[in-house]
């Protein structure tokens, strides 16, 4: 019988793998691989937070049902590796950063790990200032903030899982709204064999709130 070709695991010849950089596949192979990626992206729109109910009643109804796919969502600020550059260097108060920040080495300090720690460290601090003043606490009692990495194919790319929505604005970014972005792992099209994006198989119970963020949209008529 002949073996079915599989043009998104096509290895190079032996010679030619890259054991240094892990690169053992075509170019061709990563030309449809990202263009997976793209469709995938296209189509797994981050949900906003008016459908937070929606959101958790999907995922219960999916462990109800023992569901094979149950959605992971992760909901917050998405920080591209760009933005989180820009959030340090013209966000974070210098006085901040000369502790926190100044004295790493210049490698450090282009690590996105290590500038998204710090906006997480800085974006804790204000809340604990708020939550020290009694007037204000009321309002902010939301507990502090972490991050989540994986959703997207930007690995330098960063959620920042949001208690806060108030103190978010106020110091990193007024012009960003939180949403519920899919965690990439999970719904990536690696993790579903690399076949074409199918709302029901990739998205499980989400898909219906997929649907309904556009209907009027052409790539949304497909799903």
């Amino acid at each position: 019988m002949t073996r079915r070709f599989d043009i998104y695991n096509e290895m190079r010849p032996p010679m030619e793998r890259n054991i240094l950089t892990g690169d053992f596949y075509t170019a061709r192979c990563w030309d449809a691989r990202n263009q997976r990626v793209s469709e995938y992206e296209a189509r797994l729109r981050p949900l906003p937070e008016n459908k937070t109910k929606a959101v958790i009643d999907a995922g219960k109804l999916a462990i109800r049902k023992h569901e094979p796919i149950v959605p992971k969502l992760h909901f917050g600020f998405y920080l591209s590796s760009a933005e989180l550059r820009d959030v340090i260097s013209n966000r974070i108060p210098k006085e901040f950063l000369e502790h926190n920040f100044s004295s790493l080495s210049e490698e450090f300090k282009q690590d996105p790990g290590v500038q998204s720690l710090t906006i997480l460290k800085y974006i804790n601090s204000r809340l604990a200032t708020l939550r020290a003043d009694e007037d204000r606490a009321r309002a902010e009692q939301g507990l502090p903030f972490r991050t989540e990495e994986t959703v997207s194919m930007d690995a330098d790319a960063v959620v920042f899982t949001i208690y806060s929505t108030k103190v978010f604005k106020e110091e990193i970014t007024a012009q960003r709204e939180p949403h519920w972005y899919f965690d990439y792992e999970e719904h990536c099209p690696k993790s579903h064999g690399w076949k074409p994006f199918d709302a029901e198989k990739v998205a499980g119970t989400v898909a219906p709130l997929l649907r309904s963020l556009d209907l009027r949209s052409p790539e949304m008529r497909l799903l």
